[in-house]
C-alpha cells in the first residue's frame, strides 16, 4: 500500500502515470508468513496487480466492474492537499521476486520517474513467493488465535494455532 498525497497547499495538481516494475529479480522461495488484515476507508485507492512471474506486468483496476487495464493506463491526479492510496498486489507464484514499483509524475511542465519506495535495501520491493508459506488472519472463533488459509485454493480454509503456522513453513514444499 502506497499512501501518495500532493503536499502543496495551492499550485498545480500532480499527474502519476505510467505504473511499472523495473529491475525485477527471481529467487528461491523462503519461508513467510501472510497476515491479512481488515484495511480502514482511506481517501481515494486505486488498485493494481502487477504480475511479477510475467515479468512484471501491471494491470489496473477501474472499480467499475469492467476489464482491467494495462498499467499504462495508470493515472491519477492529486489536487494541492489531497491524497489517495495505491494498492499493488504483488502477484509471484512460487518463487521470490524483489524490484522497484516506479511511476512518472508530472507537475505543471516539470516531469519525473519516480521510484515507489515500499522498503528493503537499495529495492522497492521484495515479495516472498507461495512455496512455504501460510496466510493468516484474525479469529473466527475464541478457540483459536488464527485462521489460516491454503497456500493454493485447493488447500482448506481453517482456525489454526501456532504449532500448526510453524509445522506449515517448515515443510520443504
Amino acid at each position: 500500500m502506497v499512501n501518495m498525497r500532493n503536499a502543496g497547499t495551492t499550485g498545480a495538481i500532480l499527474h502519476l502515470a505510467n505504473l511499472r516494475v523495473e529491475e525485477l529479480t527471481r529467487g528461491e522461495p523462503r519461508p513467510v508468513i501472510w497476515f491479512e488484515c481488515a484495511t480502514a476507508g482511506n481517501d481515494d485507492i486505486v488498485e493494481a496487480f502487477a504480475h511479477l512471474a510475467e515479468g512484471g506486468r501491471i494491470e489496473i483496476d477501474q472499480r467499475s466492474g469492467e476489464d482491467l487495464l494495462s498499467g499504462h493506463a495508470f493515472s491519477v491526479s492529486l489536487a494541492p492537499g489531497e491524497g489517495g492510496v495505491l494498492i499493488v498486489h504483488l502477484l509471484g507464484g512460487e518463487a521470490d521476486y524483489a524490484g522497484r514499483l516506479v511511476v512518472t509524475v508530472e507537475c505543471g511542465e516539470a516531469k519525473e520517474d519516480v521510484v515507489l519506495r515500499l522498503g528493503g535495501e537499495g529495492e522497492t520491493f521484495s515479495a516472498p513467493g507461495r512455496g512455504r508459506s501460510v496466510t493468516v488472519s484474525p479469529p473466527r472463533s475464541a478457540q483459536h488465535p488464527f485462521h489460516c488459509h491454503g497456500r493454493t485454493d485447493t488447500d482448506d480454509d481453517h482456525d489454526c494455532g501456532i504449532a500448526e503456522i510453524r509445522s506449515r513453513i517448515s515443510a520443504v514444499s
